[in-house]
């Protein structure tokens, strides 16, 4: 359990994903429309990379009619990681 249902990084990284996705500063996206698959590569600790696809369903929270993008930007952090919440465990634990 990673304690978060969304996908928290550095605010670099999670800014530019967001601009991609056309969700505004506050991570508002249309819910209608084409939204692309984001592609997640997770390498082991022998360098082998595993990759996971995301799709707009699984990345895309609907509440109430207001669309949000689930990654969000760590408030600060000294080194760059990633926390994968449960929009990504879901995708791939079973």
């Amino acid at each position: 359990d990673s304690g978060t249902s969304l996908i928290y990084g550095p605010k670099s990284s999670v800014r530019i994903i967001n601009e991609r996705l056309g969700a505004t500063a506050k991570g508002l996206v249309p819910c209608e429309g084409h939204h692309p698959d984001v592609h997640v590569i997770l390498t082991n600790e022998d360098g082998v990379k595993k990759p996971f696809i995301l799709t707009a369903k699984e990345y895309i929270l609907n509440e109430g009619g207001v669309c949000v993008s689930a990654f969000k930007p760590m408030a600060s952090s000294h080194e760059p990681f990633w926390i994968l919440g449960d929009v990504f465990m879901q995708k791939i634990y079973t």
